[in-house]
C-alpha cells in the first residue's frame, strides 16, 4: 500500500468506508474541491491502484470556540480521526 496525492485515474468506484458522508465526498465531490483549491486529498492504495482510505487537508479551520467543548483543551483545539 501506498499513500498519493488524489488523482483521478485512481479507482474509487469501489470505494466504500460504511460512513455515507465520507463515501459520498470520494465519489462526487473531492474533484471538485481540488480543482477550486479549497483542499487537497491525499489516498491510500492497494496494488492495484484502488483507494482504500484517505484523508483531506483544508486551509480552512475553526476557532477555539466554534469547538465542540469535548475537543477542546486549554488553548488548542484537540483533533480527532474517525
Amino acid at each position: 500500500m501506498q499513500i498519493f496525492p488524489f488523482d483521478k485515474k485512481f479507482n474509487r468506484k469501489n470505494f466504500y468506508c460504511g460512513v455515507n458522508s465520507l463515501d459520498h465526498y470520494i465519489h462526487h465531490q473531492v474533484s471538485q474541491d481540488i480543482r477550486k483549491k479549497l483542499a487537497t486529498c491525499f489516498v491510500l492504495l492497494d496494488d492495484d491502484k484502488n483507494i482504500i482510505g484517505y484523508y483531506t487537508l483544508s486551509s480552512d479551520g475553526i476557532s477555539r470556540d466554534d469547538a465542540p467543548f469535548k475537543f477542546r483543551k486549554k488553548n488548542r483545539i484537540i483533533i480527532q480521526f474517525l
